[in-house]
């Protein structure tokens, strides 16, 4: 994913769910990097949102965080490929 806002940090394995140009991704964000980097889950749609010319992802909130993985796991039960790739988003917010 390139030309990110540099509030966010990604690794190798960022990618939890793509739909066209639907995509949830996670990793660490820092808001105006004002504090550590927190473990966060953020969704885009093709390069949108934008701020100041760079992607700059929804962050969703540790509350719905939970119930949007869990939409997500249930409703690809059977998708071994993207349930795994969720089952692994739930673990790196676990961890």
């Amino acid at each position: 994913m390139k030309d990110l806002v540099s509030y966010w940090k990604l690794d190798d394995d960022y990618m939890v769910y793509e739909d066209n140009d639907f995509k949830v991704i996670k990793g660490f964000y820092n808001h105006k990097h004002q504090s550590n980097n927190e473990k966060v889950l953020g969704i885009c749609w093709g390069d949108y949102p934008k701020s100041r010319g760079k992607l700059s992802p929804v962050v969703i909130t540790k509350e719905a965080r939970d119930a949007f993985l869990n939409g997500l796991l249930s409703k690809l039960s059977d998708n071994k490929n993207k349930r795994e790739k969720i089952l692994n988003a739930i673990d790196f917010f676990n961890n």
